[in-house]
């Protein structure tokens, strides 16, 4: 089964919140495939939100002027 997937700078809470610094990645991928994805990707984290049980928040840095 394929699951939509976030790979990237992610930080778990202990509270069940997630951080999204930085997503390297965003896509469809079969459930065996998931871990091998994130070590192509420098061994970044990764996150399926459509089965996360807890609070997904997206980071936005402004860029400096």
């Amino acid at each position: 089964m394929k699951r939509f997937v976030i790979f990237g700078d992610i930080e778990f809470f202990a509270t069940h919140e997630a951080s999204v610094h930085n997503i390297k990645s965003a896509e469809f991928i079969e459930d065996a495939d998931i871990e091998a994805r994130a070590s192509e990707l420098d061994n970044c984290d990764f996150l399926v939100p459509h089965y996360y049980d807890g609070v997904v928040t997206f980071v936005k840095y402004q860029e400096e002027k």
